[in-house]
């Protein structure tokens, strides 16, 4: 009798359970608003220079692993088509800084990583660094110039602007 008992039991467990996997709802993937999926969501109340009119948040520090500009969404297909060509000049005119940028960024952190502290090299690459992030910057922003001349003043920056 014991050992009945014992064996519904288990078995009324068991089937305790599992029945959160046959009873729980059917889940749907999250609505994509444009801005991704990470760890704060839409990225509510996340700073007033963040929210705009209607607009919400882009996640911390305004990063969305896909972010999808609006702009981008309402362009017409000859302005995206534009947009795209200026966009991958810009990634190809970039791309040996970037590429220095990281390597020094590499090296840096690979200096800091040793136990023997090499100041001067250290100091070295790090004004490097800032150099390239300025040199960036500056290439960046003379990009989202051109582009506000072409495809600014129909209600939306341009994307990747601020």
């Amino acid at each position: 009798m014991k050992k009945l008992l014992m064996v519904v039991v288990i078995i009324g467990l068991a089937v305790f359970m599992a029945s959160y996997a046959f009873c729980g709802e059917k889940k749907e993937p999250a609505p994509d608003y444009g801005y991704g999926y990470h760890m704060m969501g839409q990225g509510y109340g996340m700073g007033s220079h963040m929210m705009g009119e209607g607009m919400q948040g882009r996640g911390m520090y305004r990063r969305g692993r896909a972010y999808k500009p609006r702009a981008l969404q309402s362009m017409k297909p000859e302005q995206r088509e534009k947009w795209q060509k200026m966009r991958a000049a810009h990634m190809m005119d970039t791309m040996d800084l970037r590429m220095k940028l990281a390597a020094k960024r590499v090296e840096l952190k690979t200096l800091w990583a040793q136990p023997e502290m090499d100041e001067d090299r250290i100091k070295k690459l790090s004004n490097e660094v800032s150099e390239l992030q300025a040199g960036l910057l500056k290439m960046r922003n003379q990009h989202l110039l051109q582009c506000r001349q072409k495809f600014g003043g129909q209600g939306w920056d341009c994307p990747g602007g601020w």
